[in-house]
């Protein structure tokens, strides 16, 4: 008992702590690392920030291939992981040697480094979608979005934010053609000295005892100063400047898109949120920071929410609650109708319950999340939580029922021996039939392994705890004989309903298939008869018209499926079902030019 109890005080600890998510924590083993550095131009990109990382990864063990991408103001750098190294580790590793690289990058950089996810997952990435709507011009909306996107990356669990729509502010530079022809300047020119004026440039390294500081010549893109930047020189050495052969002036930047609510601009934020973290819990903390927010933007401009996948997930577990609770109760009285017993129904209960317990601690442990698969797995192994539990207790009550079994040990261990073969191999089996999937290849065996991981070991947690702990609780029930275990008022019922059941066979057939349901609601309005169609099948179409198609018939249909239906209408209209994966057929669209 004091096993148990602590059992179940640690399962309830873990369950507040594993991550919720919608989708699986799957990561393949390829691992991106993002800097951004704004104002640098792609050269100083890839010597002060490219380059370390580079070294950086190829001193990490398991290593196997690196590729990069230097653009302005962000660079990418991704590398692939050999085949058989531990991702887990290495992600840790990575981790900490980004930590000491980060004092020997510039000042203004960010970095960030982030896992490949599969390619049917990459839509469940984006948790909320926000939208900031007002009557201010649409790149005042894009500030305000800005500003909100910076708040958002502060939060714990957000992994980034991307803004879509408004518009932002440029430099237009126009060029006097008299003017370059009186100077002799070409366009080209022009333009090289713009990109070295708007170049951060390297001066060079102060070095001390213990540490080189990098120092760097921020580039100047203002537009007052812009004006004055020399392009060339005349030929009485004097500097020409840039606003002596043109006009520089700040204009609104073509816009991609435009979006508009009620007749306003809006501009989008999807907020993407880290893997392995509470999907609810970092969404109560994005609206807190949105309620803030609120009272901060001008007067006339709302920040909405527009797509929220915590409010489905909410809306998920309530039903899951409700569903849930339905199906223990049914459950229960199966077990009271089965076992007769109270006490017993308890002893299977709790055994259950700890066996539950038991497979969240072991998601802890091995990483694993409560998302769509794992709760799958959970769902589809506690009925034989059940069975192991329910044949250990019943076989040990009948044991101990027995009047010439005295001693409960001799009752159990007899118990135990005629029932430890059968419960050994249906949960073999069970878990033998999950072997296969640990050898899935590709983006499908991240995928599915999670889940018959855990189905394997919640199975053989639920066998251990079934013998040990069914074995000790159950000399808490009281010994009844055998000839007298049926005289209660239960047993009574039970055996009324079995004797019913056996005598009128025809009446038990009808009502399994009304429970089970006949499909009616599958049955058309009207058969449409062709002209070509045979003299008996008209007929036939004439007659079903006439009868299942009345008028009168149709509109008592709904409550001829409701009663008729059984389980089988609500399955058939709440289930969805999707269409076979083929792997073997890939759609291909192929355009040639000529």
């Amino acid at each position: 008992m004091t096993w148990s109890c602590a059992l179940l005080a640690i399962g309830c600890w873990h369950a507040t702590r594993i991550p919720l998510e919608w989708s699986p924590n799957v990561e393949l083993p390829e691992i991106t690392v993002n800097a951004s550095w704004e104002g640098a131009g792609p050269r100083q990109i890839e010597r002060y920030v490219t380059a370390p990382i580079e070294r950086m990864l190829q001193q990490i063990p398991g290593s196997a291939k690196i590729t990069s991408l230097s653009e302005d103001g962000h660079s990418s750098v991704t590398v692939r992981i050999a085949n058989g190294s531990d991702q887990r580790r290495y992600g840790l590793q990575l981790s900490e040697q980004l930590s000491l690289l980060r004092d020997s990058l510039p000042e203004q950089s960010r970095i960030t480094f982030s896992r490949a996810t599969p390619v049917a997952l990459r839509d469940q990435d984006g948790f909320m979608t926000l939208q900031v709507v007002g009557p201010q011009a649409a790149f005042r909306l894009r500030q305000i979005a800005e500003e909100l996107k910076s708040q958002l990356l502060g939060i714990r669990g957000i992994a980034d934010v991307t803004i879509e729509g408004g518009s932002q502010r440029e430099i237009l530079i126009t060029l006097n053609p008299d003017q370059m022809a009186r100077y002799g300047l070409r366009a080209q020119r022009v333009e090289d000295a713009l990109r070295d004026h708007a170049d951060t440039r390297s001066m060079g390294t102060i070095t001390t005892n213990d540490e080189s500081i990098l120092v760097m010549l921020k580039a100047s893109v203002d537009i007052d100063d812009l004006g004055t930047t020399v392009v060339d020189f005349s030929a009485g050495n004097r500097p020409v400047r840039l606003s002596d052969i043109g006009r520089v002036e700040t204009i609104d930047a073509p816009r991609r898109s435009i979006a508009r609510i009620d007749g306003q601009p809006v501009v989008s934020l999807r907020v993407d949120r880290a893997r392995a973290t509470n999907l609810i819990d970092v969404a109560e903390r994005v609206h807190d920071s949105i309620r803030l927010s609120r009272l901060d933007v001008p007067d006339g401009v709302r920040i909405l929410v527009s797509d929220d996948r915590s409010t489905t997930v909410r809306e998920q577990l309530i039903a899951l609650r409700l569903r849930g609770g339905l199906g223990v109760l049914l459950v229960i009285l199966v077990l009271l109708s089965i076992l007769r017993s109270a006490h017993a129904t308890g002893i299977v209960g709790l055994c259950v319950v700890l066996s539950i317990v038991s497979a969240l601690v072991l998601m802890k442990a091995f990483g694993l999340t409560l998302n769509l698969i794992t709760i799958a797995g959970l769902l589809l192994v506690s009925g034989l939580l059940i069975d192991n539990a329910v044949v250990v207790v019943e076989q040990i009550m009948r044991r101990r029922s027995i009047s010439h079994h005295k001693s409960y040990t001799s009752a159990v261990a007899k118990a135990l021996k005629s029932v430890g073969l059968p419960l050994l191999g249906g949960t073999a089996t069970t878990a033998a039939a999950m072997i296969p999937l640990v050898y899935l290849s590709g983006e499908l065996r991240q995928i599915i392994v999670p889940f018959a991981v855990l189905v394997c070991l919640t199975l053989v947690v639920s066998l251990v705890i079934a013998v040990c702990a069914g074995a000790v609780l159950c000399q808490f029930i009281p010994n009844v004989p055998t000839k007298t275990r049926t005289a209660g008022k239960l047993g009574r019922i039970t055996d009324y309903i079995l004797l019913v059941a056996s005598r009128h066979r025809w009446l038990t057939f009808a009502s399994l298939a009304l429970t089970i349901g006949v499909p009616i609601w599958l049955l058309p309005t009207q058969v449409l008869i062709e002209e070509t169609a045979s003299p008996k099948k008209a007929r036939l179409g004439r007659l079903y018209n006439a009868t299942v198609g009345n008028e009168t018939v149709q509109e008592s249909r709904r409550w001829i499926e409701i009663l008729l239906g059984g389980v089988s209408r609500p399955f058939f209209e709440k289930v969805q079902f999707g269409r076979q994966w083929d792997f073997a057929n890939r759609p291909e669209v192929r355009v040639s030019l000529r």
